[in-house]
């Protein structure tokens, strides 16, 4: 007998496009929200959430292919993001001259705020007549076959420093102090003393530039619930 894989009857996928609202339907096959199938009441935070939620972290990146991973818009994670969304970090990671000869280290922080969900659901008048006519096949490609359920805000940082010197250990000396620094793992102040001695050095020339995006509020983990 053949098998069957269950799926999840609520799942999150992570979203930065500013357009999903909750109660709005959402097609998995093509990652688009064609319609709102539902009416419901307005969603207040859930009380089981603990807060606001802020992390950060800073690595040392060894390749483009990374760069491009970690900042979300690599061939894994295509489909994750909205296009807007994609093609802004798309356009940074290539502000970031990453090159072989440099150092570079990443440097990402997030936000993210208490679930917000909808309450009594219901079904709207025009999603109503298509299931009465049992057209589920219109009734998928008006408002696909799940619904935003609840939406988890909140917003993103990147900054990429790329760190040179004519020894290529002085860089990566001024990357492991910088992300231990960034990490709270040294003193602070440590990487600028470090670096300032380096870049006066005619002998290393150590110099570091910086590339960021910021995309506040646009970060959003999708509650999704099937129809």
């Amino acid at each position: 007998m053949p098998t069957t894989v269950p799926v999840d009857q609520v799942r999150f996928i992570d979203f930065t496009d500013a357009e999903p609202q909750t109660g709005m339907g959402f097609n998995s096959a093509t990652m688009v929200f064609p319609g709102t199938a539902l009416d419901f009441s307005p969603g207040s935070p859930d009380p089981a959430e603990t807060g606001q939620v802020v992390g950060g972290n800073a690595r040392i990146i060894n390749s483009h292919e990374e760069l491009m991973d970690r900042i979300g818009v690599s061939v894994a994670a295509s489909g994750r993001y909205g296009l807007a969304a994609a093609k802004a970090k798309l356009d940074f990671s290539k502000t970031t001259g990453f090159n072989s000869s440099s150092t570079f280290v990443l440097a990402e922080a997030s936000v993210l705020n208490p679930i917000v969900r909808g309450k009594n659901f219901h079904v709207n008048d025009t999603a109503s007549h298509l299931l009465t006519a049992i057209n589920l096949d219109g009734f998928k490609t008006a408002f696909g076959d799940s619904f935003v359920r609840g939406i988890k805000s909140g917003g993103e940082f990147f900054a990429v420093f790329r760190l040179t010197s004519l020894r290529q250990e002085t860089q990566q000396q001024l990357a492991g102090s910088l992300t231990g620094e960034i990490n709270g793992i040294v003193a602070a102040g440590a990487f600028s003393a470090a670096f300032n001695t380096a870049h006066q050095d005619v002998s290393e020339l150590a110099d570091v530039e910086v590339s960021f995006i910021r995309q506040p509020d646009r970060a959003r983990r999708l509650q999704l619930r099937w129809m």
